[in-house]
């Protein structure tokens, strides 16, 4: 029988508590520390905020998780039981390692958020998302040709979003080319600032870009107040997720083709 390879660890996926809510009941409440997050198994969780109209979730969708990525580490909303639901809790300590290493979370924690944002919109008061575009809340940055923005494996979190840029501007691992990205309001730099790690690859413009930079702290605040910048960051994190289960795929398909060593 095969073992793993030393190149491919299996990671154990953590066990969560499995509770169940009453309607009515309350799972999490705003400014709480944010200890756990949690995953719909069945029912309905509605989350709200002051006098806000709530949104509800439904199916199997992730949430809570924003309080434990934020730097306040408190929850952002109050989680009640619509009708009677079963949600799976688990420690905010795995979370980090679930997003990692678990393409499952992943997807259901992009669609708790995307369902969220899709709910935050349509009660905006914010309607034409072309005005949202031409408004610059972070610092404005501009580099020239060749300039990088940031190297690999080095320990900074700030969030950029690309205004401008002539040429594009070259992902780079090793010394070789990744990907050029050159579409006006890409956002790059997130997983850093998201996982507290340090940069996993370096970006330098190959010609003049002008760029606008967000620091952590103003993360919370742009995506409860800005759905055009939350929505274009979810839609990021979605298309890479779905380019690196792609490869992991063509991999997986490689070596099963390949005849085994004897």
């Amino acid at each position: 029988m095969p073992t793993p390879s030393p190149e491919s660890p299996m990671h154990t996926q953590p066990i969560p508590a499995i509770r169940s809510f009453n309607a009515g009941e309350t799972i999490f409440t705003l400014g709480a520390p944010a200890d756990s997050f949690y995953i719909l198994l069945s029912g309905c969780v509605e989350l709200t905020k002051n006098d806000e109209p709530g949104i509800r979730l439904r199916g199997r969708n992730a949430f809570g998780l924003e309080g434990i990525i934020n730097a306040s580490g408190v929850y952002p909303c109050t989680a009640l039981a619509d009708d009677a639901c079963r949600v799976a809790q688990y420690p905010a300590d795995v979370a980090i390692e679930m997003l990692q290493n678990s393409s499952r979370t992943q997807q259901l924690i992009l669609q708790g958020l995307a369902h969220i944002l899709a709910a935050s919109w349509s009660r905006s008061d914010h309607k034409d998302q072309s005005d949202m575009k031409t408004q610059f809340i972070g610092r404005i940055q501009t580099v020239g040709p060749g300039q990088w923005i940031m190297h690999d494996g080095e320990q900074s979190t700030e969030i950029y979003r690309i205004i401008s840029t002539d040429q594009g501007l070259e992902v780079v691992k090793n010394g070789t080319r990744l990907a050029v990205i050159a579409e006006p309001g890409d956002i790059f730099g997130e997983m850093a600032c998201l996982l507290h790690e340090g940069r996993t690859a370096g970006i330098r413009s190959l010609g003049n870009s002008v760029l606008e930079v967000y620091s952590p702290e103003q993360l919370t605040s742009m995506l409860a107040d800005y759905p055009d910048f939350s929505l274009r960051l979810v839609t990021t994190l979605a298309q890479r997720l779905a380019k690196t289960t792609r490869e992991l795929a063509a991999i997986k398909g490689r070596q099963a083709s390949s005849p085994e060593e004897m």
